[in-house]
């Protein structure tokens, strides 16, 4: 017997919230190393550092078929954490 759809949606919806929390934290932590990148002189994008992830984030997935969906996801979620610290670098740089 299938489930109902309304506890199909339930259950997305509290993965929803999961997901939203774990985003804004990653998003602070996404804060604190452009802080110490632009401490240390380093680029936004680093693409040696973002192939690692991908590959690491690849292998987390157990069913083959979801391995590519999650790598375009986690590509997305770098691609806003780049434009993030380009907004606040931009926003550093502001003459008042």
């Amino acid at each position: 017997m299938s489930q109902d759809i309304r506890e199909i949606r339930k259950d997305i919806d509290r993965i929803d919230t999961s997901i939203a929390s774990l985003f804004e934290e990653r998003m602070h932590l996404m804060d604190s190393v452009r802080e110490y990148k632009i401490t240390n002189g380093l680029p936004v994008l680093d693409s040696e550092r973002e192939e690692q992830v991908l590959a690491e984030c690849a292998d987390r997935i157990v069913d083959p078929e979801l391995r590519p969906y999650f790598v375009r996801l986690q590509e997305k979620i770098m691609e806003l954490g780049r434009d993030r610290q380009n907004q606040l670098e931009a926003e550093n740089h502001i003459d008042i």
